[in-house]
């Protein structure tokens, strides 16, 4: 599941996470990240759109990766 990182945090099993970055993380992982309030689900069509935001964009701060357990 695609999410978007609300605040600055760190999982035990998935590593350290700065605001504003896109993670693709473990369903049963997502859920939970979601439910605390540390991040939000990015739908698929809004996902092509921050993409593109994101690319548009020199300031460096956004990052994309992916992370499995």
């Amino acid at each position: 599941m695609k999410l978007r990182v609300l605040k600055q945090f760190s999982h035990f099993r998935l590593g350290a996470f700065v605001a504003k970055e896109t993670i693709d993380v473990p369903d049963q992982y997502a859920s939970h990240l979601i439910e605390i309030g540390v991040a939000e689900e990015i739908k698929s069509a809004a996902t092509k759109e921050t993409q593109s935001t994101n690319e548009a964009q020199s300031d460096g701060n956004k990052r994309t990766r992916s992370r499995k357990p």
